[in-house]
């Protein structure tokens, strides 16, 4: 499958054999186990067996609990889960502020809001920085965004917030 990947890397080991091969399962949003039929197999005999697995969510977007089995030689196993959501919508921001400001604090009101049709598998928004670009005589040809130095902290809900800077 094309697009983008989760990577789930593993190390696995056996006190009295070698591994033989690790395989991935899934589960999407709580669902069944699904096989994913992605199998690693040990073929250089390592007595620690590490690699990794690039798996392609096909369900989407949302909350994937990946399940690793590993197998010894003789078919015994045992397994360990981990869990990631996989998130691709961009975030939507926006920039308020008046026209021209002549002396005083340029304020600018910046709303920012990561939508997602189910709010369990929200990843929010880490920060917001804020750029500019000047330009003395309006002509931006040739000019480039610079950083304020304002960023926020973690928003971890849905508003509105509010940055100035002199």
């Amino acid at each position: 499958t094309l697009g983008p990947t989760v990577l789930v890397t593993f190390v696995a080991s056996d006190a009295t054999t070698l591994v033989d091969n690790v395989k991935l399962y899934y589960s999407f949003e709580g669902a069944d186990w699904v096989d994913s039929g992605i199998v690693k197999e040990n073929t250089s005999l390592d007595v620690v067996f590490t690699g990794s697995f690039n798996f392609a969510p096909e369900n989407g977007e949302g909350e994937y609990v990946f399940r690793l089995v590993a197998e010894d030689i003789v078919g015994h196993t045992a397994f360990c889960e981990t869990s990631t959501i996989f998130d691709e919508t961009k975030p939507t921001t926006e920039v308020i502020g008046d026209d021209y400001v002549i002396g005083g604090p340029i304020v600018l009101r910046l709303f920012g809001e990561d939508p997602q049709v189910d709010t369990r598998t929200i990843s929010g928004i880490d920060y917001v920085e804020l750029f500019f670009m000047f330009s003395v005589d309006g002509d931006f040809a040739g000019e480039s965004w610079a950083t304020t130095g304002v960023t926020t902290a973690t928003i971890d809900r849905l508003g509105t917030y509010t940055m100035s800077w002199d």
